[in-house]
C-alpha cells in the first residue's frame, strides 16, 4: 500500500510543482506575486488550503506551521495576504491537473459510470447577496448558500468535475451540459442522475455526444414527466419512446406522432438543426423502464442503453449505484470539514471547496489499497475513511520527501465493519452556516 500512497502523494507534489512554475497565469500580479523569499512560500499557501480542518483559522494555521521554530511561523494576516494573491483559477487547475494523473483502474463491465448531482453549502449570512441568499419561507432570516454541481466516478471513488454556483441562480442541466465537455472517453461512459436531470435539453446533449445515461424520471401519471402522454399501462414494463422534439408546434391534433415543444432553442443551435427557415426536428427514442419497489411503489428510469445489453434488472442496478455520489457528499461535509468553510470572500471560498475536492481524490486513491486480511469474523472490514483523512492531513503537512514505512500499520489501526444493505429514513434537517467564533479548539 505505501507504494499506492507514495504514488499518490507524488502526483499531487508534482501537480503543485507544475503549478508553482505557472504561477504567473495564476496569481493576482504576475512578476510580482510570491517573487520574494516569505515565511509562507507558494506550495505552503497550497498544501495549507488541503489540509485545513474545521477549527479556527488560529487552530488551523497552528497544525501545519507547528514543525518550525517559533520565528519562523507566519501570522494570520500573512497567511490571508498570500491567499489574496492567488486567483480562483489556481486551485482549478490544480484539480483538473491532479485528478487527471490519477490511475483509473476499475469500470463496471468495461463502462465508466459518472453520477451527476448536487449537494448545497451554507456559507456566511449576507442578506444584500441576492443570487445566494435563500429566503426561509417561515418569518425567520434565510441563508446564503452555493450550490455544488459534481460528476462523480463511481467505479474509481472520485470527483472528476465539478461547478460552483450561487443558489438562487443554480441550473442543474446547464450544469451538468456544460461538465459533458470534459469527458474523454464518450463511447464507454454512463451518465446516472436523478430526477432533477430529466429534462429533453439534458437527453439532447448526452446522446448527440455519444454518451449513454440512465435518469430516473417522475411516475407515468404524474404531470410534467416525459412519459406522461404516451398511454403506458399501470405496471412494470420496459418500452420505446419515439417522438420528436421541436422549437415550435409543428403538428395537429390529428397527427399519431408525438411531438415534444422545447421552450429553450439551446439545443436545436447546438446541433445546428435549422438552416435555411427551415423547422428544426429533432428524432429522439428513449427507453423508459418501468420496476416495482419493495415499498409497493413504483421506479420510473428513462435510459439510451440497448435492452439486450442492459436488461431491466441490469438498469435498477446501475441506477442504485448512483447513490455513491450521495455517500460522497456526507464525506465531504463532515469527514472533510467542507460544512465548516473559514472565509467570507467568494474567491477564498471557491479555494477551500477545490481544496476539499482535491484531498477527498487523493485519500479516496489511497484507502482502497489497504490490505486488511480479512479473518473468519461476521463482517468484512475497511479503513475508517475519517481516521485516513486525517492522517494523510498530517502527513501533508509535514510536506516530508520520504514516505514513513509505517502509513500502512497505522491505517490498519482503524477499521470499521462492512454492512451492507443497511436502511434508515432518510430525514432532512436544516443546517446553519456555522458561526467562525464557535468552531471546535
Amino acid at each position: 500500500m505505501n507504494s499506492t500512497f507514495a504514488s499518490s502523494y507524488e502526483l499531487l507534489l508534482s501537480a503543485i510543482s507544475e503549478l508553482e512554475l505557472q504561477k504567473d497565469s495564476f496569481v493576482l500580479h504576475p512578476g510580482v506575486d510570491f517573487s520574494r523569499k516569505r515565511k509562507i512560500s507558494f506550495r505552503d499557501t497550497i498544501l495549507s488550503l488541503l489540509t485545513m480542518q474545521g477549527g479556527s483559522l488560529s487552530t488551523t494555521s497552528h497544525d501545519f506551521f507547528q514543525h518550525r521554530l517559533p520565528a519562523d511561523i507566519p501570522s494570520l494576516s500573512a497567511i490571508h495576504q498570500q491567499r489574496a494573491k492567488l486567483l480562483p483559477d489556481a486551485m482549478n487547475y490544480l484539480f483538473y491537473h491532479f485528478t487527471q494523473k490519477l490511475p483509473a483502474g476499475h469500470t463496471y463491465d468495461g463502462f465508466q459510470l459518472l453520477a451527476c448531482d448536487g449537494s448545497d453549502l451554507n456559507i456566511c449570512y449576507d442578506p444584500a447577496d441576492k443570487e445566494s441568499c435563500k429566503p426561509s419561507g417561515n418569518g425567520k432570516r434565510g441563508s446564503n448558500q452555493l450550490h455544488l454541481h459534481a460528476l462523480y466516478d463511481l467505479c474509481n471513488k472520485r470527483y472528476t468535475d465539478i461547478r460552483i454556483e450561487k443558489t438562487m441562480v443554480s441550473n442543474e442541466s446547464r450544469a451538468l451540459v456544460q461538465m459533458l465537455g470534459n469527458i474523454s472517453t464518450p463511447a464507454r461512459t454512463i451518465i446516472l442522475a436523478d430526477r432533477g436531470y430529466e429534462t429533453y435539453h439534458v437527453f439532447a446533449h448526452i446522446m448527440a455526444k455519444g454518451l449513454s445515461f440512465v435518469i430516473r424520471t417522475k411516475d407515468i401519471s404524474r404531470r410534467g414527466g416525459i412519459s406522461y402522454g404516451f398511454r403506458l399501462p399501470d405496471r412494470e414494463l420496459d418500452e420505446d419512446l419515439d417522438f420528436f422534439i421541436t422549437r415550435s408546434t409543428v403538428h395537429s391534433k390529428k397527427d399519431p406522432v408525438h411531438y415534444k415543444k422545447l421552450s429553450s432553442s439551446s439545443v436545436f443551435d447546438f446541433l445546428d438543426l435549422e438552416k435555411d427557415g427551415k423547422q428544426a426536428v429533432y428524432p429522439m427514442r428513449l427507453r423508459m423502464v418501468r420496476f416495482l419497489l419493495d415499498t409497493g411503489g413504483y421506479e420510473c428510469i428513462v435510459t439510451n442503453l440497448e435492452r439486450e445489453a442492459f436488461p431491466p434488472w441490469r438498469i435498477k442496478e446501475l441506477y442504485h449505484l448512483r447513490w455513491g455520489i450521495e455517500t460522497s457528499f456526507r464525506k465531504l461535509k463532515y469527514s472533510l470539514g467542507l460544512s465548516q468553510l473559514h472565509s467570507k470572500k467568494a474567491g477564498y471560498v471557491e479555494q477551500e471547496i477545490y481544496a476539499r475536492v482535491i484531498l477527498y481524490n487523493f485519500c479516496e486513491s489511497v484507502t482502497p489499497h489497504v490490505s486488511t486480511h480479512q479473518k473468519k469474523t461476521k463482517y468484512a472490514y475497511q479503513v475508517n475513511f475519517t481516521m485516513a483523512v486525517h492522517i494523510c492531513k498530517a502527513f501533508l503537512q509535514k510536506s516530508s520527501p520520504t514516505i514513513s514505512p509505517h502509513i500502512e500499520t497505522l491505517l490498519l489501526r482503524y477499521l470499521v465493519p462492512v454492512k451492507p444493505g443497511r436502511k434508515f429514513p432518510r430525514t432532512k434537517k436544516r443546517k446553519g452556516f456555522v458561526s467562525f467564533a464557535y468552531r471546535v479548539s
